[in-house]
């Protein structure tokens, strides 16, 4: 499920930009947990561009849209999963491992 919300176009860094700013909210199903990923425009990046259609097949590491110049990204994980980043680490899209299912 990919879902565009309109919105404003806050400092990303703002925490209100999570609720009023432009996004679009992607439900990544798996067949052991789904996660939520919200990508976030910010004051400068106010394009958010989609790669990927509700349905698509997705391999791990695959890109499925971009935030033009960056802002702020989002992921939602259930419980059941073993979060590795902490605050501060920096991440790369399609390259960083995140978090692990645990079995």
């Amino acid at each position: 499920m990919s879902e565009e919300k309109v919105g404003k176009y806050l400092d990303a860094r703002n925490p209100l930009s999570s609720e009023m700013n432009a996004r679009r909210t992607w439900v990544i199903r798996g067949e052991k947990c789904s996660i939520t990923v919200r990508q976030i425009t910010g004051a400068i990046a106010r394009r958010i561009v989609a790669w990927s259609k509700v349905g698509d097949a997705l391999e791990r590491g695959e890109r499925f849209g971009l935030i033009r110049f960056g802002s702020r990204t989002e992921v939602d994980f259930p419980a059941s999963v073993e979060i590795l980043v902490k605050k501060g680490d920096v991440v790369r899209g399609g390259e960083t491992p995140v978090a692990r299912i645990k079995l």
